[in-house]
């Protein structure tokens, strides 16, 4: 079973992600905020991260930043789901293996991850 981390300050988001993702015989673990998620990564080990920066203020982005930096050493792949393409500016797209804008396809983004997940570890 994969596993999965998704951080993102919209818990009806993170809940429909989780459904989709555990489907696909996923097991998916929710931070709420980036600065929570490193806990949430040193104990569950995911093979990916979805990061959904909708409605994250800049506080909460630099938190995110903060996180990438220390998990920098332990590369996983990485989906930025974002409503604006501005938001690639921001530290965790620099760092993003695949940035989807928002309003995005679903099942897109279940056969990129599916297809990434199977690629790793």
């Amino acid at each position: 079973m994969k596993r999965m981390l998704v951080i993102s300050p919209d818990p009806e988001a993170a809940e429909m992600l989780k459904l989709a993702f555990e489907l696909k015989d996923f097991s998916v673990t929710h931070a709420l905020s980036s600065s929570v998620a490193l806990e949430h990564f040193r104990a569950h080990d995911p093979h990916v991260i979805i990061f959904d920066v909708q409605g994250m203020r800049t506080a909460e982005l630099e938190k995110a930043e903060e996180f990438v930096i220390e998990i920098e050493d332990d590369v996983r792949p990485t989906f930025v789901l974002t409503p604006h393409i501005p938001d690639w500016k921001t530290f965790p797209m620099l760092h993003a293996n695949h940035v989807l804008k928002k309003p995005y396809n679903l099942t897109t983004l279940i056969h990129l991850v599916t297809t990434v997940a199977e690629e790793t570890k």
